[in-house]
């Protein structure tokens, strides 16, 4: 389970430590996972059935009905109660850094249980989608291999919410049917793109024909540089904010941010000096600026962290953004060995600057920014 998540929501957002006590001293035990990543909260529970035990199909409905829709239940509505209560929530995340979780937005969170049942619990009890709880409100069920197999097509956070927030609005229209559904025609009603009002056996022709080349918006090795190359200021922890914008967008947003990231660090290989690149995204608000150092122009390249702020702040400003990144490649040596990369965040409330203005006016440094609409879900042709 750990896997699955700590590759999904990365391990900076993702927590496990379960057991904590109350500001009376007493034990309380938390959902197993905790995903944070600012408006996105997510407590999943997760139950196994211990093989040694497995008995006869009433046994196995009666397991699940009381690990998977009461104890689980249950430990999601003390986690809850534990944010409510508690202001100095500190625990620590998948790096092993002390995260204080006092601001994540318990309110509107996403609750899961996640669930790996013996071969004996019959199709009915797996097909149940929801647990509606008058303490928590709605619950998401999940068999443990739909929610793996989910994740394989829906490989970021935003689209796993948005799957969420689609299962939720099946369920008002559906009721009680919406457990007559197989996940897999959920899902490949999702995938379409299309209304929500019917669904039908044809959509799992969305996941036979899905189509999508990972690499194209992979950045988890590019994220690992991240961790190491951001300028600190204070703290190690320094490079999570950018990392955590990242870990934000879309696929297809991830796709264009890439692709601006692999030409800046072409370019730095030039000795030609090349415009930054950069790109804004208004779903999240953020914008980033990628400048390749031309390769040879050493006084550029020994002056890299006046560079990264002048271009940084620059973008920020003239798209009147409160949070940018910037990210500047250079080589000291013509050879990916040798490449040099670092980030910054700024994030600050746009004001006026007219000093800025002027510089701008008389030399502006970039491309047009020019909008354009992000894909769909691909396909192949029949």
């Amino acid at each position: 389970m750990r896997v699955v998540n700590d590759n999904l929501f990365l391990r900076e957002f993702t927590f496990t430590e379960n057991e904590l006590k109350t500001k009376d001293n007493q034990e309380v035990e938390l959902a197993d996972n905790i995903v944070w990543l600012d408006e996105i909260l997510l407590l999943i529970q997760v139950k196994w059935r211990n093989p040694k035990n497995i008995g006869t199909e009433e046994q196995e409905i009666k397991w699940f009905k009381n690990k998977v829709l009461n104890v689980a239940k249950g430990q999601i509505k003390s986690t809850i109660k534990y944010f409510e209560d508690t202001t100095n929530f500190e625990i620590e995340n998948g790096r092993g850094f002390k995260v204080n979780l006092f601001d994540a937005p318990v309110s509107n969170s996403r609750k899961l249980i996640i669930y790996l049942p013996s071969e004996k619990l019959p199709e009915r009890e797996k097909f149940i989608k929801f647990y509606d709880s008058k303490d928590v409100g709605l619950i998401h069920l999940f068999n443990f291999e739909d929610y793996k197999w989910i994740c394989q097509y829906l490989i970021t956070p935003f689209e796993i919410v948005r799957y969420l927030d689609f299962r939720e609005v099946a369920n008002d229209l559906f009721g009680n049917d919406i457990n007559l559904i197989p996940e897999q025609l959920l899902l490949g009603k999702f995938l379409s793109g299309e209304d929500i009002f019917k669904i039908d056996p044809k959509y799992i022709e969305f996941l036979d024909s899905f189509e999508e080349d990972i690499s194209e918006f992979d950045v988890s090795a590019l994220l690992q540089k991240f961790y190491s190359k951001t300028i600190k200021q204070n703290l190690q922890t320094d490079y999570i904010p950018i990392v955590k914008e990242i870990a934000k967008l879309s696929r297809f947003e991830l796709r264009e941010f890439k692709i601006r990231h692999l030409l800046s660090v072409e370019k730095s290989k030039s000795a030609e000096y090349t415009i930054p690149y950069r790109i804004v995204f208004p779903r999240t608000g953020i914008g980033f600026v990628f400048i390749p150092i031309p390769f040879g122009d050493k006084n550029f390249a020994d002056n890299w962290q006046n560079a990264l702020k002048n271009f940084t702040y620059a973008h920020k400003y003239e798209q009147r953004l409160k949070k940018c990144i910037g990210v500047i490649t250079f080589r000291y040596e013509n050879s990916d060995d040798y490449l040099e990369m670092y980030s910054m965040l700024i994030d600050a409330t746009w004001v006026k600057d007219e000093l800025m203005d002027k510089s701008l006016k008389e030399n502006f440094p970039f491309r047009e920014v020019e909008q354009q609409m992000l894909g769909e879900y691909k396909f192949k042709k029949k």
